[in-house]
C-alpha cells in the first residue's frame, strides 16, 4: 500500500503553504472517486460459505476499504455472471456466464454490505461463493493501493489540483490553471475506466482482409 504521504512530491510544488491535512482530504475524496467511476481495484473477495436454504450473506471487504460493485459472481465453482464481457476469452472451451451483464442473480442492500440471491444454494459449500469486487479506499484509509500510485498517479494528481487551484484566495489559487487540470483529469477518469472495462488491454484490431 502507498501512504497518502507517498504522493505529496507530486501536488506540494504547485500548492505553496498548503496544510497536508488539507491535502490528505482531496487525496482521499480523488481517490475514492476514480475509483468509483472507473472500477479499476478490482480484487476477489474472501470467498462466503453457502448455506442450504439461506439466500441473503454477509460480504466482507479489506480493511481500508469500501465496496463500490460487484464485477464476478460464482457459486460451487459455476460462473454466474460478471459485468462486462469485453476483453474476456470469448473461445468455446471457456464457459460463459449463466446469466448476461444486465440481469445479475443477485441483489445488494443500499450499505453493499449483504449480498441476496436470486438462486437459495441447495446444499451446504463451505467456500461456495466467489466474488470479485470493485472497490474504493474507505472514508479514513490511511493508504491506497500501490497501483494506483505507479500506474495513475498523473490521474490523481490532476484531480486534486483541480479542486485546491479552484479555492479562492489561497497562495497556491489559479482557476485558470485549474480549469486545465479539470480537463485532464476527466480525460484521465475516462480512459481509466476504458481500460478497466476491456481488461487494461485496448480492444483487438478487426483486420479486413483485401484481394
Amino acid at each position: 500500500m502507498s501512504a497518502l504521504a507517498d504522493f505529496y512530491d507530486l501536488l506540494l510544488p504547485e500548492l505553496p503553504g498548503c496544510a497536508t491535512g488539507l491535502l490528505d482530504l482531496h487525496l482521499r475524496d480523488v481517490t475514492r472517486e476514480f475509483c468509483g467511476a472507473t472500477s479499476v481495484w478490482r480484487t476477489p473477495l474472501a470467498s462466503i460459505d453457502t448455506v442450504a436454504d439461506q439466500a441473503t450473506y454477509t460480504v466482507v471487504v479489506p480493511a481500508n476499504s469500501a465496496l463500490v460493485r460487484i464485477t464476478k459472481f460464482a457459486v460451487a465453482g459455476l460462473l454466474l455472471w460478471q459485468l462486462s464481457d469485453r476483453g474476456a476469452d470469448r473461445s468455446a472451451l471457456v464457459a460463459r456466464p449463466k446469466y448476461v451483464p444486465s440481469t445479475p442473480p443477485f441483489s445488494m442492500n443500499e450499505g453493499l454490505t449483504q449480498i441476496t440471491l436470486m438462486e437459495v444454494p441447495e446444499a451446504t459449500v463451505i467456500g461456495g461463493m466467489e466474488i470479485t469486487a470493485a472497490l474504493k479506499p474507505s472514508l479514513d484509509a490511511p493508504a491506497v493501493p500501490d497501483f494506483l500510485k505507479s500506474q495513475h498517479s498523473e490521474a490523481i494528481r490532476y484531480g486534486v489540483l483541480s479542486r485546491l487551484m479552484a479555492m479562492g484566495k489561497k497562495p497556491w489559487t489559479d482557476r485558470e490553471l485549474a480549469s486545465v487540470y479539470a480537463s485532464r483529469w476527466n480525460s484521465a477518469l475516462g480512459f481509466a475506466a476504458y481500460q478497466a472495462q476491456v481488461g487494461n488491454t485496448r480492444e483487438p484490431l478487426r483486420v479486413k482482409k483485401t484481394i
